[in-house]
């Protein structure tokens, strides 16, 4: 596996896939996309069909999608108006896609992993940032794309949480190569993508990356170069000052809270969904319902979901598929704390994002978290461990 120093040609039509993804204006269907059809071209080029190796990422989704299945089978039997084969169709495509992109990317050095993702990263940014100039002192529209969602900037997007999500993972990413690497020219970038993200508006995505921040500082001061004991009392200060401070203002940050949740238009409603939780997991609590609408909107009877990823798949899968992406979750956090702890937030924002929205359900959110994996487990060659010069005149 040598080293190489340039993007293959064929992975600028991932890099632009991974760019047009969160861009669903531009869809020509309910589902389908240029960027999902661009991934899903490049892995039918890519994929190794002479030898597949199962991870655990393909056994979640074998076991998930098994779940999906039971639940639907119960759907079938105890709310058939309430299930759709749209959502079915996402959930294999996921699995599809996860599974290539996982393969090829295995395929190639840590090193080339991490170039990769990080061309996305800043070509998104700077695309996001274009379409954001050019939406401000031009026009609201460009050929057909919805830059903007009434006041709030959507970037491509039929709504701004799509654009919102990538985005706050960028921002973490950005975050690792200047504190990781020493790379200050990152700093900026972090930047416009924050900056990017506020414009949504989506007080989901800022909650995502500040409580992202705390656990991110709470990695840096544990990876300090100090004594145990020393870190251990940094962090019991810090959490018994965090616990005073909350509990002398806590009427205040009632009042914060209170506000910051009705700024969003769709903010009190979403609780309203979720109080519907306890009404639909009662008729199939082990299995759930198969994937589909299970709560009924807000401002009429009609059915609708969540906006949860979590009560959705508790919806739809029960406990038994509840218990699936639990494990899933448990054991790629536990890979990212014992390579790379750094990279946690990047996947902790968009399990943050999945609390008030359809995350679990988006392609950034697949892509993404198929590239943290795969730059966290990858096991280079031995002699990918020697400096590149020695390297290069060893075996080269």
């Amino acid at each position: 596996m040598r080293t190489i120093k340039y993007i293959k040609i064929w992975d600028w039509l991932l890099i632009a896939a991974a760019i047009l993804a969160p861009m669903t204006s531009l869809r020509f269907g309910s589902k389908i996309g240029p960027g999902e059809l661009a991934i899903f071209i490049w892995s039918l080029r890519v994929i190794d069909y002479r030898s597949i190796r199962i991870t655990y990422l393909e056994r979640f989704f074998i076991a998930f999608l098994f779940a999906i299945l039971i639940g639907s089978f119960c759907g079938l039997l105890i709310a058939p108006n309430e299930l759709s084969r749209s959502g079915w169709r996402t959930w294999v495509y996921f699995a599809l896609i996860s599974h290539a992109l996982l393969c090829y990317l295995n395929r190639n050095s840590k090193e080339y992993i991490a170039r990769l993702f990080n061309v996305i990263c800043i070509l998104s940014t700077l695309v996001q940032f274009f379409l954001y100039e050019y939406s401000v002192n031009v026009s609201r529209s460009l050929m057909g794309l919805q830059i903007w969602y009434s006041s709030r900037y959507s970037g491509g997007g039929t709504n701004p949480h799509q654009v919102a999500l990538p985005l706050c993972a960028f921002v973490f990413w950005f975050v690792y190569k200047v504190l990781k690497e020493k790379k200050i020219l990152y700093a900026p970038l972090a930047y416009i993508s924050f900056f990017l993200m506020n414009q949504t508006q989506s007080s989901t995505g800022e909650a995502s990356v500040y409580l992202s921040f705390l656990v991110l500082f709470v990695i840096w001061v544990l990876r300090l170069q100090q004594s145990k004991s020393r870190k251990i009392m940094f962090l019991l200060i810090g959490a018994v000052v965090t616990a005073g401070l909350i509990y002398i203002f806590r009427n205040k940050l009632y009042a914060l809270a209170y506000d910051w949740i009705s700024s969003d238009k769709n903010g009190w409603g979403r609780f309203r969904l979720w109080s519907e939780l306890g009404r639909t997991f009662k008729k199939s609590p082990f299995f759930g319902l198969g994937v589909g609408c299970h709560t009924y909107l807000t401002t009429s009877t009609r059915m609708g979901e969540f906006h949860n990823s979590y009560l959705d798949i508790l919806a739809a899968t029960g406990l038994f598929g509840f218990f699936i992406f639990g494990l899933f979750t448990y054991r790629l956090v536990a890979k990212i704390l014992k390579n790379e702890p750094m990279l946690l937030p990047v996947i902790l924002v968009l399990y943050g994002y999945s609390m008030a929205g359809f995350a679990a359900r988006r392609l950034p959110y697949w892509i993404i978290t198929v590239f943290i994996l795969a730059i966290v487990e990858h096991s280079e060659p031995e002699y990918m461990r020697i400096p590149e010069r020695r390297r290069q005149w060893l075996y080269e």
